[in-house]
């Protein structure tokens, strides 16, 4: 008799439901929830740890999770800036160029926010309504690094 997998889950006083995720050869296993009580905002929160039964991974992030929340506006605005003062990394050519300072100037909605095991912290931005369109019309995304301090570490072009 074969036994069904069943995903771990977690209720979580911050993040609400939260589901655990290993499947993914891409990504580290974390676990996940979809947040959708923050102001203008709905997107992904993933919290890096090895093991589903490391809860206090998930614990220990919600201080930095309110503060990169609190400071969503200058992180944004911050990322705009690195990009576009670095946009010859990012880009090619002058079409190019064009094309991500016109996806910049677009509204930029939270896409993702990635914790990892030492609080360092991924976040990325993406164009309002982004995963409704084809995949073939998805505009460029952009990421902001920090470190486990909330400092900016780098800002880029996702491929």
């Amino acid at each position: 008799m074969e036994i069904p997998y069943k995903q771990p889950k977690l209720k979580d006083s911050l993040y609400g439901q939260m589901f655990w995720e290993d499947f993914d050869e891409i990504s580290e296993p974390h676990w996940f929830a979809k947040i959708e009580n923050v102001p203008n905002e709905e997107f992904d929160v993933c919290i890096e740890t090895d093991s589903p039964l490391d809860f206090m991974a998930v614990r220990n992030s919600h201080s930095t999770y309110k503060k990169l929340v609190e400071n969503l506006s200058s992180i944004r605005r911050q990322m705009i800036e690195d990009i576009l003062h670095n946009i010859d990394q990012w880009a090619e050519n002058r079409t190019e160029r064009k094309q991500i300072s016109a996806s910049l100037k677009k509204p930029l909605k939270l896409f993702s926010l990635r914790i990892y095991y030492d609080l360092s912290s991924e976040i990325v931005f993406a164009e309002a309504g982004y995963l409704d369109k084809p995949i073939q019309d998805w505009d460029d995304r952009f990421y902001v690094l920090l470190d486990n301090k909330g400092e900016f570490l780098e800002a880029g072009v996702e491929d």
